[in-house]
């Protein structure tokens, strides 16, 4: 960790423990487009949270989440407990949002939109296609 800063650096784990997620990231240090790192608990990744059970769940919530933003389509939306209270689920299915146009171009991606996202933001040229 910086400690001038407080954030994490991108060589740094930023591995979170939430039992029922296999793959949880805070974002912090990470570079946003103006160079500067992203603050530390401003944004989590995480693989799914449908399997969180009730002690990931106070995980989530003892990091600092009180937005949960799910870009996946309505019928992959399974989860075994309820959203805590004080917890907001925004839904923003990317696959019906990009439509036929975005699948033609960019589907042999094979369904990874991040991996192009990525890339557009660190390099600022269009993915190869």
């Amino acid at each position: 960790m910086n400690r001038t800063t407080d954030t994490l650096t991108a060589t740094e784990d930023r591995t979170l423990v939430w039992d029922g997620c296999l793959n949880v990231r805070d974002l912090g240090g990470l570079p946003t487009a103006y160079g500067r790192p992203t603050a530390r608990g401003a944004i989590v990744r995480a693989d799914n949270l449908d399997r969180l059970t009730a002690e990931g769940w106070d995980a989530l919530l003892d990091h600092g989440v009180r937005t949960v933003v799910d870009l996946r389509n309505a019928e992959e939306y399974k989860p075994l407990l309820p959203l805590p209270e004080g917890v907001d689920l925004i839904r923003v299915p990317l696959d019906e949002l990009a439509g036929p146009a975005w699948w033609e171009a960019h589907g042999h991606l094979d369904g990874t939109p991040w991996r192009s996202a990525r890339t557009w933001t660190t390099a600022r040229t269009p993915p190869p296609r």
